[in-house]
C-alpha cells in the first residue's frame, strides 16, 4: 500500500498484490492523522468488470464537449463583460 499526501488530500494506492489478498466483501479502511481519523469503505467484488467512476472513458466525447463548451463559455464571458461596460 502506498500513501501520499498532497495539499488538501491524501491518496491511498493499493498494489495489485495487496488487493489479491483481500477476500470478497466490504472492508473498512481507517486512516489516522495527527488531528483525527477518516474512515472509508472498500468493496471487493470478484468476477465483475471495473465499475464506472465518472472518469470520461471516451476521448471523442470529451473532446467534443470541450470543443462546444469552451467557445460557448468565451462568448458568455464576452457578453457579460460588454454588458458591464455599457
Amino acid at each position: 500500500m502506498t500513501v501520499t499526501a498532497e495539499a488538501g488530500s491524501t491518496v491511498i494506492t493499493f498494489s495489485a498484490q495487496t488487493l489479491e489478498t483481500l477476500e470478497e466483501g466490504e472492508h473498512v479502511i481507517t486512516v489516522r492523522f495527527d488531528d483525527g481519523e477518516a474512515e472509508a469503505r472498500l468493496a471487493v467484488v470478484s468476477g465483475r468488470e471495473n465499475p464506472q467512476t465518472g472518469v470520461c472513458g471516451s476521448y471523442g466525447l470529451c473532446s467534443m464537449m470541450l470543443i462546444v463548451f469552451v467557445p460557448a463559455a468565451a462568448v458568455l464571458m464576452r457578453r457579460k463583460k460588454s454588458q458591464e461596460n455599457s
